[in-house]
């Protein structure tokens, strides 16, 4: 199957989506029960049977292994991208918090002397010198000019790997 890394992306989730549902059945589900009950309680599975679920399940993980391959190789050529994708998030989140800490910082304190019952303001010397607007800006900035990179590298950059004939229908269908 040959696919733009985008789309890649949307199938492994759909992949995963898949995984997640049959497995969370499998997990749930009683291993034995009443021989009346047997083909009623094969109704729940998605292939009609606990072990063609198990064997479902087995084979979306091969899948998603292949998915996931395919998509670590065509990111080679994305690993400046998303390396300082990661450095901005990173100073963004950390931008954030001093920002907020300062936004947030009191600058005074009152004292209130306990004989005369008068409030004293006490003012506080900050420990930052700079408000920190400028460089979460310049980094918001480079974080979108940068997934913008990703984005347009994702859409040009093509991806193959092998589906299982059983299993196209079953993702198509997610």
């Amino acid at each position: 199957m040959e696919m733009s890394l985008a789309s890649a992306f949307r199938y492994r989730n759909k992949v995963k989506k898949i995984l997640f549902r049959i497995k969370y059945r499998l997990e749930g589900s009683n291993v034995a029960v009443d021989p009346e009950d047997v083909a009623h309680a094969n109704q729940g599975f998605e292939t009609k049977s606990y072990d063609g679920d198990v064997k479902l399940l087995l084979d979306l993980m091969d899948l998603l292994y292949t998915v996931n391959l395919a998509i670590d190789n065509a990111n080679e050529g994305a690993h400046e991208i998303l390396a300082t994708i990661n450095t901005c998030s990173a100073k963004i989140d950390l931008l954030n918090k001093v920002t907020g800490n300062i936004r947030g910082s009191k600058l005074y304190w009152q004292d209130r002397n306990t004989v005369s019952g008068e409030i004293k303001k006490i003012a506080m010397q900050p420990l930052y010198q700079k408000d920190w607007l400028d460089e979460l800006n310049e980094s918001r900035k480079k974080m979108n000019l940068y997934e913008d990179k990703l984005n347009a590298f994702n859409a040009r950059t093509m991806v193959n790997f092998d589906v299982p004939e059983d299993l196209v229908k079953v993702v198509e269908a997610a």
